[in-house]
């Protein structure tokens, strides 16, 4: 009774795994496929990331230099406003 129990289960695990070893290599490539466009996609974020911190690196440079543009336009507005005075 028990041998036949045991034979019973041993027959399905071994029924599962050869129907498991006919998809195992398609369940596997399909991985693969996946795993490959994450790292393409890992890859394309890493590249914007780069590009956007050189656009944040470039608009910094370009709002120092405006700031610095109109702090002298001012300075030179005042200069000529009190430079004509009588």
């Amino acid at each position: 009774m028990e041998g036949e129990t045991i034979k019973k289960k041993y027959t399905t695990i071994l029924d599962m795994l050869k129907k498991e070893r006919l998809t195992f290599g398609n369940q596997l490539e399909g991985l693969e496929g996946t795993l490959r466009k994450q790292e393409d996609e890992i890859e394309k974020l890493k590249v914007t990331h780069v590009q956007s911190g050189k656009s944040e690196n470039q608009c910094t440079v370009q709002k120092k230099v405006r700031a610095f543009f109109f702090r002298k336009v001012k300075a030179h507005r005042f200069f000529f406003l009190f430079s004509i005075a009588p």
